[in-house]
């Protein structure tokens, strides 16, 4: 062959190489952008004045009131619940910062970021996935954790904690840390995710039936300690917490309904269960279906070929947690599953990453359909939008600012019912005056839908001049207040 020829080749091949680590590049640093944009969104959520919404509310109603040393000594008014160290975690920063509603939401900022950088990790290390950097991205601008990422709520806590679990097993399989390390960080997870707890028993479940495939006894015996021991901590973690939560029944009452069943013994029990896998797969947006089939032809694809025990590790707590749903102590609710989105997405590009070959052709094709996903979700856009921070109906801040400056001495306010907990938390809990002037707050004593609470009503309607404060009342929550509206009208009072 003639050396000019081949030297031509050589350097023509040279300069395609480089043309490709340039846009390996080009897409490292869009990538990289999109997360950082992702953070930066995020942390602006926080920075406006939104008042906590009723969930928030509820949950600060108990917390902060209480001190560091009776905080979980009985449970939490308005039936709410939250992990033990996930409420003196909050609580401590509270302490050391102030209690407002930005640092109340940080730990879920904070979990946000611990999220995107653990699944970094889990698609480099733990399951080698080329582009890494496309998949947390990807996670990055889901609307849903937007939202999680700056509320009170344990919903991000438990993301990011699930991750965990995995990265430890991880490295407890390469030997990076010890038998001791990697016992002992499982047992106050039980007490600070309760869908870590999953994710635990999944490991111990895949190391146990592992090493009984092995026939190693030394394994199967620390597995089986191991368990006795995580075991014994959630028994503590129960009766101490979850069971009088779980006793109260009204939450029970609430979710009756978010159940997967067994079996379904009808079409009706069929529709309720897809409408259930809808409802979580939603946020995906167009490509809900793509990312529900390969999930799902995933987990016998690496049953019998892949067989890569973390990818297992991940099909297996899903598993459990569908299972604590079918026993119904696990509804199916977005934030209770808030931690499925990030793990279908480290799923869905560990399955997609496989399909990577020496075809430049096909590596760009699929690189296409991963950016063209990823750009199908509006997270970022959607929250940069300022306006969108806010929750429409549970904004009542301003509203209590405006009343407590217009409010003239013989004036009085009524709280509907799930105005309370937000008026408290803005009044810092004086629940008898607003501004100046004393004993002018009526607390709301429930609802108004079936006929009840007609006292609040009498209470209302018998005042010369009352302001109202009624959040959390559209949408399907309108039919508890429309008595109360319903009785004003007949008054004539709206002219």
């Amino acid at each position: 062959m003639n050396t000019k020829a081949v030297k031509s080749i050589f350097i023509s091949l040279k300069t395609q190489d480089k043309k490709i680590v340039l846009l390996k590049y080009i897409i490292y640093a869009l990538l990289l952008f999109i997360i950082l944009t992702a953070i930066y969104t995020s942390f602006m959520m926080n920075l406006g004045d939104r008042s906590l919404w009723l969930d928030e509310a509820m949950l600060a109603y108990s917390f902060t009131k209480r001190s560091l040393d009776n905080l979980t000594s009985d449970i939490l008014e308005w039936i709410q619940s939250a992990p033990v160290l996930y409420l003196y975690i909050v609580k401590i920063i509270t302490i050391i910062f102030g209690n407002t509603e930005f640092i109340l939401r940080i730990w879920s900022f904070i979990s946000f970021i611990f999220l995107l950088s653990f699944s970094y990790y889990i698609l480099k290390k733990v399951l080698n996935t080329r582009y890494p950097l496309i998949g947390v991205a990807l996670m990055s601008n889901m609307a849903i954790l937007f939202r999680y990422s700056n509320e009170f709520k344990p919903y991000m806590c438990d993301c990011s904690v699930v991750l965990f679990v995995i990265i430890l097993y991880y490295l407890y399989h390469e030997k990076k840390v010890s038998k001791c390390i990697f016992c002992f960080s499982f047992v106050p997870i039980i007490w600070l995710s309760n869908p870590g707890c999953f994710f635990i028993a999944s490991v111990l479940l895949i190391e146990f039936t592992d090493s009984l495939i092995k026939k190693n006894f030394s394994q199967m015996r620390f597995v089986t300690i191991l368990g006795i021991i995580i075991f014994i901590s959630f028994i503590l973690h129960y009766f101490h917490w979850l069971n009088p939560v779980m006793d109260a029944g009204e939450m029970a009452e609430y979710w009756k309904n978010k159940n997967f069943s067994l079996i379904p013994t009808d079409y009706s029990h069929i529709e309720k269960q897809k409408t259930l896998i809808q409802e979580l797969f939603i946020y995906f947006g167009y490509y809900k279906y793509l990312i529900f089939i390969i999930v799902s032809l995933g987990f016998f694809i690496n049953l019998c070929i892949e067989r890569n025990r973390f990818v297992n590790v991940i099909y297996g707590g899903i598993i459990i947690t569908l299972f604590a749903s079918i026993l119904g102590v696990y509804p199916v609710q977005d934030k209770l599953y808030l931690f499925l989105y990030h793990l279908l997405a480290i799923l869905f590009f560990f399955f997609l990453g496989k399909s990577f070959s020496d075809n430049l052709v096909s590596n760009i094709v699929i690189l296409a359909i991963s950016f063209v996903i990823l750009f199908s979700l509006n997270g970022i856009l959607y929250y940069r939008n300022f306006e969108n921070i806010y929750i429409n109906n549970e904004e009542t801040n301003q509203a209590i600012d405006s009343t407590g400056n217009n409010i003239k001495k013989n004036d009085k306010l009524h709280l509907y019912f799930s105005s309370v907990p937000r008026f408290c938390y803005k009044n810092k809990y004086d629940t008898i005056s607003l501004a100046p002037f004393e004993h002018n707050v009526i607390l709301g004593k429930g609802f108004f839908s079936g006929g009840k609470n007609r006292n609040d009503i009498k209470l209302i309607t018998n005042e010369d001049s009352v302001y109202i404060l009624a959040s959390h009342s559209n949408g399907f929550a309108s039919e508890k207040i429309v008595p109360l509206v319903d009785s004003l009208k007949t008054m004539d009072i709206w002219n």
